[in-house]
């Protein structure tokens, strides 16, 4: 059995111990919310909700993984100082290399001689995944020094001489360790002053088209013109539109949606139709999500060819199932037949809107990857962060994932109005305040029971705001303008890249 399995497995025994140890309180504990898939037995809980009035409203909890857990390193940012991130060391025989700061400029000074001196930088990030990039120094400096990039913690790496653009070209290094840079002493000596380093892009692509949600039908049924302004004004070339569907009759205003799609096209615009509801993951709404793709097939035989449409997206998003807190396997698994099931009849291409954590869910990894890999031809990343490296971050697994699929990602921000968030974090405690319950249908709880000490397994530590603008431009448009621009010739190093995707622009 695997350290997960077992670990996995204690959990599960540790949870029917402390469920058979409740005693059941005569007055309601204070509140009650779904328990995450996380299956690891950890230090923690953390209780994602948001604040009313003077209460608390929970909306979700995770068990957090232990401690002892080593995390994951995270990218390097592209196009920013990394000077300051990385930890200087001078190495070499003869002490002969000697290390000065001075301001915000790193200086290596060697002294003549042959046995190999020079300076280690080393970050505790990595390279990011799947990008064309390269590294920029600027340097002050005599000819002879050499430059060697590689891994952290690893022997040192073949040098070459150090250019004198700065630019140095980066081929093949492991993508999940730290990074370190050898500058390498020359026989003859001398002074070099490092003043910046960062990593650069090396696509230099057309700029991709953005895209756009429109999820009210009365947009485009009662109002097209206005709705295609509001794109042209905002430079979409592609809509994304919700449309309404009969069961019987098929596409509700069939003949209207002909017409504004083909208006559409006229102003370069192309029509997607977004369909998606979490439930779509289940059994009974894959059935209805086939029969809905069954008319807007129909509709697609039928249209003129400028009435087509330019292809589906599903917006599913099943982790906000209730089913997923107690059987996350269970759902991603269904949400990856769904994938499979829709690929064999879409008519068109097909797009699938992801959250940015995918890749980090183990049953993800293990069922909806796969199925993606089979079935899509792009997928949409909910990148929702509002800072232009936060976003490139969170996108970045997704999007190398896309580049090794050969499929195209676009890269989804937030504009609508959201709640601030609070996260308040439980600790590990003896007689606390906060217990793990299951109920009768396998369904884990954090319960939130002060007066129900016996069953209580974790206490109050602290809390963590988590505010909305951090997530959602929260309709400034123009600081949602700004952003995108500085972050669409980043995520520009990712082949994968299809542009930018606005979420709450179109009322």
């Amino acid at each position: 059995m695997s350290n997960t399995s077992l670990r996995s497995a204690f959990l599960s025994l540790w949870l029917a111990c402390s469920v058979s140890s409740i005693v059941v309180e005569a007055a309601e504990p204070d509140w009650r919310v779904p328990l995450s898939g996380q299956t690891d037995l950890g230090d923690r809980v953390v209780v994602e909700g948001t604040w009313d009035g003077q209460a608390f409203k929970p909306r979700l909890a995770r068990i957090e993984p232990s401690a002892a857990d080593k995390p994951a390193l995270t990218p390097l940012p592209l196009e920013a100082p990394l000077l300051q991130r990385m930890v200087p060391t001078v190495f070499g025989g003869e002490e002969r290399a000697s290390l000065a700061m001075l301001g915000d400029r790193v200086v290596l000074t060697c002294q003549a001689g042959t046995r190999p001196a020079g300076l280690l930088l080393e970050a505790g990030e990595r390279l990011p995944h799947g990008a064309a990039i390269e590294m920029h120094l600027d340097t002050q400096a005599k000819a002879g020094f050499a430059i060697g990039i590689g891994p952290a913690r690893r022997d040192p790496v073949t040098t070459s001489p150090l250019p004198p653009d700065g630019r140095v070209a980066i081929n093949g290094l492991p993508g999940d360790i730290g990074l370190r840079i050898t500058l390498l002493c020359p026989d003859a000596g001398g002074m070099l002053a490092l003043t910046d380093l960062r990593l650069a892009s090396t696509a230099q692509p057309p700029r991709p088209p953005r895209s756009g949600w429109a999820w009210r039908p009365a947009l485009w049924r009662d109002e097209p013109q206005r709705l295609i302004d509001a794109a042209k004004t905002l430079r979409l070339a592609e809509l994304f539109v919700a449309v309404e569907i009969d069961a019987k009759a098929g596409l509700v205003a069939e003949e209207r949606f002909a017409a504004f799609v083909t208006q559409a096209r006229e102003a370069a615009i192309s029509v997607i139709v977004v369909e998606g509801d979490a439930a779509m993951a289940l059994p009974a709404g894959r059935d209805l999500a086939l029969q809905r793709l069954r008319h807007l097939a129909a509709y697609q035989d039928a249209a003129a060819p400028a009435g087509r449409l330019a292809g589906l997206q599903y917006d599913i998003e099943p982790y906000l199932l209730p089913d997923f807190g107690h059987a996350p396997e269970m759902v991603m698994r269904g949400w990856a037949e769904t994938i499979t099931a829709l690929r064999s009849q879409a008519p068109v291409a097909l797009d699938v809107v992801l959250p940015f954590w995918l890749m980090s869910d183990e049953h993800a990894l293990r069922h909806v990857m796969p199925a993606l890999a089979r079935g899509a031809d792009s997928i949409t990343i909910m990148a929702y962060r509002t800072k232009p490296q936060a976003i490139v971050a969170a996108a970045e697994p997704l999007l190398a994932w896309a580049g090794r699929a050969g499929r195209r990602a676009r890269i989804a921000l937030e504009n609508g109005p959201l709640p601030d968030e609070t996260h308040r974090v439980y600790q590990r405690r003896t007689g606390g305040e906060l217990r793990i319950e299951r109920d009768s249908e396998g369904r884990f709880f954090a319960v939130l029971d002060p007066g129900g000490r016996e069953g209580a397994r974790f206490g109050f530590s602290h809390e963590i705001a988590v505010p909305a603008a951090n997530v959602s431009f929260l309709g400034d448009r123009a600081r949602l303008d700004s952003v995108a621009a500085l972050v669409e010739p980043l995520l520009a190093a990712w082949p994968a890249f299809a542009g930018i995707a606005l979420h709450g622009v179109i009322e």
